[in-house]
């Protein structure tokens, strides 16, 4: 008897059984949270909109005083 032994046949019938059982539950439990990354996203992607519209508005000047960002010495 120079073969695998059975056992060890058996154990990986076993992973895949429980594999193929459990996986259907993993995939439905992240569906829910990749909705809620996606409302999120949509959510950032309309904020974007909006700064860009905000700052093509104003014409992109940079008239703020910088002065307090200088290193002081």
């Amino acid at each position: 008897m120079y073969g695998i032994p059975i056992f060890v046949y058996a154990i990986v019938a076993s992973l895949i059984t429980i594999a193929w059982i459990v996986l259907p539950f993993a995939v439905f439990g992240l569906k829910g949270r990749a909705d809620r990354v996606i409302e999120e996203l949509k959510a950032v992607n309309e904020n974007l909109y909006m700064l860009r519209k905000e700052i093509a508005n104003k014409g992109g000047s940079h008239s703020e005083d910088t002065s307090s960002f200088k290193a002081e010495k």
